[in-house]
C-alpha cells in the first residue's frame, strides 16, 4: 500500500511470530455446519407429521395416498435444503465482509491485515473512527478515544505517547 514508514515488523518477522502462535484471536461465532442443518431440516415437527400420515395412509390401504405423501415431504425438505444452503453461502459472505480488519506498518510499509494476522510486535496505524484490535501502548501521536467500552465510564479521554490502549475503545 504505498507509504513508507520507519518502524514495525518486517513480513518475515510476523510471518515467524504467526507461526509461533503469538498472533491476536478474535472468536467469531461460525455458522452452523450442514451436518447440524441437515439434522434440523429433517427432523422437524411438520416432516415427523408427514411420515405418521403416510404410515397412517398405508395401513388404510391408500398406497397411492401414501406415496403422495412421501413425494411432498421429499419435495419440502428438498426445498428447505436449497433455501438453508443459499441462506448459508450469504450469511458467510457476510461474515466474511464483516470480519475486523487492522493496519499495520511492516517492512516500514501501511499494509490491512485481518485483526486475526496480527502478532506480537506490530505498530498499529489507528485513524479516525478505527477500534483497537488488541491491548498496547501509544508510540506516536496523540489522539482522544471512547473507551467506554472498556471502562463503562462515559465519555472521551485523551492518550499520548506511552499510554496504555485496550482492545475495543
Amino acid at each position: 500500500m504505498g507509504l513508507v514508514v520507519a518502524g514495525g515488523l518486517t513480513e518475515a518477522e510476523a510471518q515467524a511470530r504467526l507461526a509461533a502462535g503469538q498472533q491476536n484471536t478474535t472468536r467469531l461465532k461460525r455458522s452452523r455446519t450442514r451436518t447440524a442443518l441437515r439434522r434440523e431440516s429433517v427432523l422437524t415437527i411438520f416432516h415427523l407429521n408427514i411420515i405418521g400420515l403416510a404410515l397412517i395412509q398405508m395401513l388404510m390401504g391408500e398406497w397411492v395416498g401414501a406415496v403422495l405423501t412421501l413425494l411432498l415431504g421429499v419435495a419440502t425438505l428438498a426445498i428447505r435444503a436449497v433455501q438453508e444452503a443459499v441462506a448459508r453461502r450469504r450469511i458467510d459472505a457476510l461474515q466474511e465482509n464483516l470480519r475486523p480488519r487492522a493496519t499495520v506498518l511492516r517492512d516500514g510499509r501501511v499494509k490491512s491485515i485481518g485483526a486475526d494476522e496480527i502478532v506480537q510486535g506490530d505498530l498499529l496505524v489507528i485513524a479516525p473512527g478505527d477500534q483497537f484490535q488488541v491491548d498496547g501502548h501509544v508510540v506516536d501521536g496523540s489522539m482522544i478515544v471512547n473507551t467506554s467500552m472498556v471502562t463503562g465510564e462515559r465519555g472521551w479521554r485523551r492518550v499520548q505517547v506511552g499510554d496504555e490502549v485496550n482492545a475495543g475503545s
